[in-house]
């Protein structure tokens, strides 16, 4: 009676793992299939919102996998869209978006998405985009985002003269 007690008791313990382990691979699958369709829904011909929340999650994830379809709803008519995108690309901080990035800040007729890809510009690094934002503050007609490049100049302007000051000492 005892012998059957213990293998039924590990039968049961067996089982238990099992079963747990099943589930376990289960959510990770799951995860990988939602996490891929997040980047399936990263095309033009899905509805706004289902892309917009696409957007969101490869930004909160920094799924890098999703650059390359990121920039390519960089030419999608939807401003919000858009706008998403570019912050989406400064929260990935890849430098392989400034030249799109630079594109849309200097020929975007939105300013809203102007203002959100240079954000991401300076999010990400100006050095690669120094030429353009010169242009830009050239040609802005945005209050905000020619209030922005003035300060962004003082501020590039402050850390050049402490680099001369700290060379002189």
């Amino acid at each position: 009676m005892k012998k059957l007690n213990v293998f039924l008791l590990i039968v049961f313990i067996f089982s238990t793992v099992l079963t747990a382990a099943e589930k376990s691979d289960k959510k990770k699958n799951n995860k990988k299939e939602s996490s891929e369709q997040y980047l399936l829904d990263l095309d033009a011909s899905k509805d706004e919102a289902t892309i917009l929340k696409a957007i969101d999650f490869v930004g909160s994830k920094k799924k890098s996998k999703a650059l390359p379809k990121l920039m390519n709803l960089l030419g999608d008519q939807r401003d919000q869209i858009r706008l998403n995108v570019c912050a989406t690309l400064g929260l990935l901080e890849n430098k392989k978006a400034i030249p799109a990035l630079n594109k849309i800040v200097l020929e975007d007729y939105s300013s809203d998405v102007r203002y959100s890809a240079l954000l991401a510009i300076v999010r990400i690094g100006v050095d690669d985009s120094v030429r353009t934002l010169e242009k830009l503050k050239n040609q802005e007609t945005d209050p905000i985002i020619k209030d922005f490049l003035t300060k962004l100049e003082g501020k590039s302007k402050g850390k050049k003269g402490k680099k001369k000051d700290k060379k002189k000492k």
